[in-house]
């Protein structure tokens, strides 16, 4: 009884925050989706991160990052399959946060890929924030990811990071739009 009143309360809530859609699995587990309008009375998709621990994919940041045992137990890592290429094949967006991958300024993020069953870091990034856009827009045939940068004295805003010379521009090398008006896309990791 109690789960079905826990239940019905975060559907309200749910509800009342702006999901207006969800998908119902065969184990009969429910994944909202939910949009948020991007100022042009458009509306943008937004995907909650994974839902399945992926033990290799933490392992190889862990070794990038050189996180002691210690911190890993207070790391969390949210990641979304996304084919930023549309080549057919999914990258790995990963935001890791925790006391040895995040400040004031954002938390630490990787593009993954996966190939011939190994999987290798392509890119890190720093000073990264939710929501990330991933842009239908591309450059040099990638899509343009667009992160909210704010923290350590930057005013709020938000940052495309476009594919120039083999990897994305880095969150200070990236370009300034003030809102998201012309923007259409998906944005990933909205559960964080």
């Amino acid at each position: 009884m109690l789960k079905k009143i826990l239940f019905f309360i975060i559907a309200i809530f749910m509800m009342q925050s702006n999901f207006i859609n969800h998908d119902v699995y065969a184990n009969g587990f429910y994944s909202y989706h939910h949009y948020f309008d991007n100022g042009n009375n458009t509306f943008i998709k937004c995907v909650d991160s994974e839902y399945n621990r992926n033990v290799r994919m933490e392992n190889l940041i862990k070794k990038e990052l050189d996180i002691p045992p210690s911190i890993m137990r207070k790391t969390d890592f949210y990641y979304n399959y996304i084919d930023l290429n549309n080549d057919g094949d999914n990258e790995i967006f990963v935001l890791v946060v925790g006391p040895y991958t995040s400040g004031s300024g954002g938390s630490t993020a990787f593009i993954l890929e996966e190939k011939r069953h190994r999987l290798s870091i392509k890119q890190k990034f720093t000073l990264v924030n939710v929501p990330i856009v991933i842009s239908e827009s591309m450059t040099n045939g990638y899509r343009d990811i667009i992160v909210r940068n704010f923290g350590g004295g930057v005013k709020g805003r938000y940052i495309v990071l476009a594919y120039q010379d083999g990897a994305y521009t880095d969150v200070n090398s990236g370009y300034e739009i003030t809102d998201l008006k012309d923007v259409s896309g998906v944005a990933i990791l909205c559960d964080k």
